[in-house]
């Protein structure tokens, strides 16, 4: 397999973030490192000055509050009016300026929608299945699934420093950003599903979550949660009632299965997930992978980015092709998702719930992930009949 190359380092670059509405602006000078200075431009032509060290603003995710707040105007998904001029400048690294080119790119090809959202919607019109706002890959629901398991595996995972960006890609909630501590290793975090409430949870859990300070605000966050996705979209009151009950449950039962790896298990597992996610550029992906056109066009943008991936969690996707298959003869697409740039020493975590005997959370190499998968499509051909059953979706 072929190492992406990572290109030179930018030298440097000329950026600065108005904010009119506070009648301030940001100036980032190369020389100061971390330190940027806020200038007030007042009435009378005075300009008052403050310094703020904010390494952590480059890489954060969240969506800007107020005006004021200039180092949030980085994190805005789909805001990037980032003026560049010759005057004023910082030194980004390489992989600081990577990410954001990445996620400016990833934005525009596929832009998660920000209106209120009808409960159906998916991304290239796919087929809507049942709704996971938290990841159910637990015992309590299938006796050979245990995510932590994964867990461990990316925790112990050694990256070899090579010439690309590193990443990861996960499939769904994934338990993120749970998980965040484990994963910082990859710097950046693609989140993809084709279901936009599910990625509008997960970029409002990370907001709540770094600006979180001790566990007692769980309930909270949850409260929150239900209220910011209840105005989002659009279906009857029951209909909405009833799927913020689901979340609720299906919140409880990750929490359970998750352990001491829940973000709300401690005040200091809180804090380690707070202080990772500050170290991670979390990129949502609204995306079909099971669409060969979709899956190309975002290999293409982490190949033109130089970023390879060194993790995945693909949960049980794969299991979707069966699901979808309408005779005998059809056979499951999933051979384009063989071509997103996987590094050598990746790990390609996934399950299967519909092929017999059930696969149980599994870690392995890319290659040996497509071997394996090319060896259960003899298990799929017997199992036409749980087309007809009700469907395991997306964990």
């Amino acid at each position: 397999m072929t190492t992406p190359t990572i290109p030179a380092a930018q030298t440097s670059c000329s950026i600065t973030v108005p904010i009119p509405e506070a009648n301030k602006h940001v100036i980032f000078s190369s020389n100061a490192g971390s330190i940027f200075e806020v200038q007030n431009d007042s009435d009378d032509g005075r300009v008052e000055s403050q310094q703020h060290d904010v390494v952590r603003e480059f890489t954060s995710t969240l969506t800007p509050p107020a005006p004021e707040t200039a180092n949030r105007l980085f994190n805005s998904h789909n805001n990037y009016t980032v003026k560049q001029e010759q005057n004023d400048s910082i030194s980004l690294s390489s992989a600081q300026a990577i990410a954001l080119n990445c996620k400016k790119q990833i934005c525009e090809r596929f832009p998660l929608p920000s209106s209120i959202v009808h409960r159906n919607q998916r991304a290239g019109n796919e087929k809507a299945y049942e709704r996971f706002y938290f990841s159910n890959e637990f015992p309590f629901h299938f006796p050979n699934l245990d995510f932590n398991s994964t867990i461990q595996a990316f925790d112990k995972h050694t990256l070899t420093k090579g010439e690309y960006t590193p990443s990861s890609f996960f499939i769904g909630e994934s338990s993120f950003p749970s998980i965040a501590p484990e994963v910082a290793k990859y710097g950046i975090i693609f989140i993809l599903d084709n279901d936009p409430l599910v990625l509008h949870s997960i970029l409002f859990s990370i907001e709540f979550i770094t600006g979180c300070q001790s566990i007692p605000e769980e309930n909270q966050y949850l409260s929150d949660l239900k209220n910011h996705l209840y105005k989002l979209y659009d279906a009857n009151k029951e209909r909405k009632i009833n799927d913020m009950k689901q979340l609720e449950k299906d919140y409880h039962y990750s929490r359970l299965g998750l352990k001491d790896n829940h973000v709300f298990s401690s005040n200091q597992r809180l804090q380690k997930v707070k202080l990772a996610l500050r170290e991670l550029t979390v990129i949502p992906v609204y995306i079909n992978v099971l669409c060969p056109k979709s899956t190309d066009a975002f290999a293409t943008i982490l190949r033109a980015n130089k970023v390879g991936l060194d993790a995945a969690n693909f949960t049980n996707i794969l299991d979707l092709p069966i699901v979808d298959r309408q005779s005998d003869s059809d056979s499951p697409e999933y051979g384009h998702l063989k071509r997103l740039p996987f590094s050598e020493q990746a790990l390609c975590a996934y399950s299967r719930i519909l092929i017999k005997p059930q696969l149980c959370t599994t870690v392995n190499s890319p290659k040996k992930f497509w071997d394996e998968v090319e060896q259960q499509k003899a298990s799929e051909d017997d199992l036409m009949e749980i087309r007809r059953a009700q469907m395991c979706a997306i964990m």
